[in-house]
């Protein structure tokens, strides 16, 4: 049965804040005592166009993300930025478990992991110098 709580959450934090880079604002939170939730607001990268690019979906100023254990949906991204996302997932994942069998409707993980880039209430932001600024700079 999922479960996730507090002190489960610690070293994944501790982890995530080695991997992530300074620039960026991200929150990690528990979520019904079964999922951990990393919020990402702001990054120094176009993460919804990069995620646009390779996700048949319309994308608006946030994004709920299926993160698996590889970032395939940011194969099209820059290689730091599609790295970066397989150390968060390796970090996300640290410790858990699937060991669900869906021929025999077994299902059993250690937690849910959720990625929101943005939510509704609050859009991810681009906190990227556009390259107009930079020249004039």
């Amino acid at each position: 049965m999922a479960f996730m709580n507090q002190e489960r959450k610690a070293p994944i934090a501790a982890e995530l804040k080695r991997v992530i880079p300074q620039g960026w604002k991200w929150t990690l939170g528990v979520r019904n005592h079964s999922t951990i939730v990393l919020n990402i607001w702001a990054a120094p990268a176009d993460l919804l166009g990069m995620i646009r690019t390779n996700v048949r979906c319309e994308v608006g100023h946030h994004f709920d993300l299926y993160m698996p254990r590889r970032g395939d949906f940011m194969k099209g991204a820059p290689a730091e930025i599609a790295e970066l996302f397989d150390r968060i997932a390796d970090a996300l994942y640290r410790g858990n478990h699937d060991r669900s069998d869906l021929q025999t409707d077994y299902f059993d993980v250690g937690w849910y992991v959720d990625v929101n880039i943005g939510t509704y209430e609050r859009p991810f932001v681009n906190t990227a110098v556009p390259v107009a600024e930079q020249a004039a700079a």
